[in-house]
C-alpha cells in the first residue's frame, strides 16, 4: 500500500524535515557509493541529525536544475507525445517503510514516472549519445520504480548546448531487491544511531571533522601497542564468515520449521538486522518477536519490536489483541503479542 503526503504548502523547513524521515531517490545512489559528491558516512549523519546538511539551493546548477525542470518535462512530452503530471506527494510504500519518493513527473495513463535532469557536465553528454546515462541516476530511477511499483521509468536529459535526450527504463527485480536490501542496511544505522564503516572519501573526511572537532589532523599514531588487539579483531572476522557459513549449513540440516520465536532488542541478544537474518535462513511460517523494550516493560536500553517489524511488508505483520494464538496451517508472518 502506498501513501501520501502532500507537499503542497510545506515550508522549505518542513519539506527537508519530511524528506530526513525515510531515504529518498537521490540518496539511492550515495548508500551504494556511487555518488562522489557523498557517502554514506556523509548520508548518515545527516539522516541522523548529526550534520546540518549545507544549504545548496541558491548555487547556480541546482537553481537551474529546479527552474528548468518544467521546460525538461515539455520536451520530454514533445519528443515522445506523452503527457505528465506533477506528483506534488511524498510517496511511500508499506513494503518499503524506509524509503520515499517524490517524481518530478508522473506520465498519465501510464504506470511510470518520469526522471528530469539537466547537466552542464562535458562527460555526461558523450555518454547519453551512446545510449548511456550516469549510474548515480539508474540507481534513482530504480529507487524510485521500487517504492512506487511501477514498472517503467523515463529519463529526460538536457545537455545545455550539447542536446536534448530521453530514455526508457524497465523495472529489474534483481536490481532493486538488492537496492530494497542496501538501503535497509543503512536504515538500521539511522534507526539504531550506530556509526557505519567509513571510508577514505572527502563526504566522509568532512563528517567526521565536523562530528569530532577535537581531532588532531596531521598527527601519527603507533599502533604497535595494539597489535595484538588489531590481528584478534582480523581472527574474529573471519570466524563471523565462517559461522555465517555453519549457519546456512545448519539451516538446511533443520528443515522445515513452522514458528520461530526470536529476540530482536539487541544488547544483550541480537538485534533487529540479525533476527530478520535468521528467519531469512530459517524461512519459518511464523515469527514471534521476543526480548524487546515495551514501556513499562522491559530494559530501556534493549531496542523496541519495531526496527524488526519495519523489516518486514505491513501485510505480513499482524498484532494480537492478546499474548496467546493458535497455530495453525493457515498462520503465517509475523505475530506481534499484546500486553
Amino acid at each position: 500500500m502506498i501513501t501520501k503526503t502532500t507537499t503542497v504548502g510545506m515550508t522549505e523547513e518542513q519539506w527537508h524535515a519530511e524528506r530526513r524521515k525515510s531515504i529518498g531517490g537521490s540518496d539511492a545512489g550515495t548508500i551504494l557509493g556511487l555518488n562522489k559528491y557523498s557517502s554514506p558516512y556523509a548520508l548518515w549523519a545527516e539522516k541522523t541529525g548529526r550534520v546540518t546538511p549545507e544549504d545548496i539551493s541558491d548555487r547556480e546548477a541546482v537553481r537551474l536544475g529546479h527552474d528548468l525542470e518544467d521546460y525538461v518535462a515539455k520536451r520530454f512530452a514533445e519528443a515522445t507525445g506523452k503527457r505528465v503530471r506533477r506528483e506534488n506527494h511524498f510517496l511511500v510504500n508499506s513494503d518499503y517503510p524506509f524509503a520515499h519518493a517524490l517524481p518530478d513527473r508522473m506520465v498519465i495513463g501510464e504506470n511510470a514516472g518520469l526522471e528530469c535532469k539537466t547537466t552542464s557536465s562535458f562527460e555526461i553528454p558523450k555518454q547519453c549519445a551512446e545510449g548511456e546515462f550516469p549510474a548515480v541516476w539508474y540507481c534513482q530511477i530504480m529507487h524510485y520504480m521500487m517504492v512506487t511499483g511501477a514498472p517503467v521509468w523515463y529519463l529526460a536529459v538536457l545537455c545545455f548546448g550539447r542536446g536534448f535526450y530521453w530514455f526508457r527504463v524497465e523495472r529489474d527485480e534483481g536490481e532493486i531487491s538488492a537496492l530494497a536490501a542496501a538501503e535497509r542496511e543503512f536504515w538500521q544505522y539511522v534507526r539504531s544511531g550506530t556509526e557505519p564503516p567509513v571510508d577514505g572519501t572527502d563526504a566522509t573526511a568532512e563528517a567526521l571533522r565536523t562530528l569530532y572537532p577535537d581531532s588532531r589532523d596531521g598527527e601519527t599514531c603507533d599502533l604497535g601497542a595494539v597489535q595484538s588487539a588489531v590481528r584478534s579483531y582480523t581472527a574474529l572476522g573471519e570466524q563471523i564468515d565462517e559461522l555465517k557459513r555453519l549457519q546456512a549449513e545448519q539451516a538446511a540440516a533443520i528443515g522445515p520449521v513452522d514458528a520461530v520465536l526470536v529476540p530482536v532488542g539487541g544488547v544483550y541478544t541480537v538485534d533487529a538486522a540479525g533476527a530478520k537474518a535468521v528467519c531469512d535462513a530459517l524461512h519459518p511460517r511464523c515469527v514471534v518477536p521476543m526480548h524487546y523494550h515495551h514501556a513499562p516493560y522491559g530494559l530501556t536500553e534493549v531496542d523496541s519490536v519495531e526496527p524488526f517489524l519495519e523489516l518486514w511488508p505491513a501485510e505480513a505483520v499482524h498484532h494480537l489483541q492478546g499474548a496467546a494464538f493458535e497455530l495453525t496451517e493457515q498462520t503465517a508472518g509475523v505475530m506481534v503479542p499484546s500486553f
